[in-house]
């Protein structure tokens, strides 16, 4: 999993540098109207993440949204990067797990929706960009600059940026 691995981390390194660009009394803030609260985007994100990785490895997902409602996950200053960072390295294991030869192989999932792992990987990316731009919008509300964009590593792994 060469490049899909390549993209996941830089993804998620783009998140995390977004996360830590959050002062602890923005995380659950009401942005008014009907945007969630950063945490509740963060939570998200990392809760959609995990299930697909688990689900490409083959690893049972029944009770994995208690994994973030554990206490790492509730202190904003030091735990929520901490806990973003360990599960980065969760789903890193589990995609190490996937079979890179396999990646457009089709599977029904256990919802019944027929895709291929390489398919799904796309999906948790483009959910990841989702909320991590819904995450900076509601930033820029409360007057806080996310960091710039990593346009420049996008290109890098051969991702062409639209002018």
């Amino acid at each position: 999993m060469g490049p899909e691995r390549a993209v996941f981390e830089l993804n998620s390194a783009h998140t995390l540098a977004v996360i830590r660009r959050i002062p602890a009394t923005a995380w659950d803030r009401l942005p008014g109207g009907s945007a969630a609260t950063l945490r509740d985007q963060l939570l998200h994100l990392a809760l959609v993440r995990e299930s697909i990785c688990r689900a490409l490895a083959g690893v049972d997902t029944t009770g994995l949204g208690e994994t973030f409602e554990a206490p790492a996950w509730r202190n904003p200053e030091a735990d929520l990067p901490a806990a973003f960072e360990a599960h980065i390295l969760r789903c890193l294991h589990l995609l190490a797990a996937v079979d890179g030869a396999r990646l457009d192989a089709p599977f029904t999932t256990r919802f019944g929706n027929r895709s291929t792992p390489r398919n799904f990987l796309r999906s948790m990316l483009v959910e990841e960009v989702h909320h991590r731009a819904q995450m900076t919008m509601v930033m820029r509300l409360f007057g806080l600059e996310p960091p710039p964009f990593p346009g420049q590593a996008w290109v890098q792994l051969g991702i062409p940026q639209k002018d």
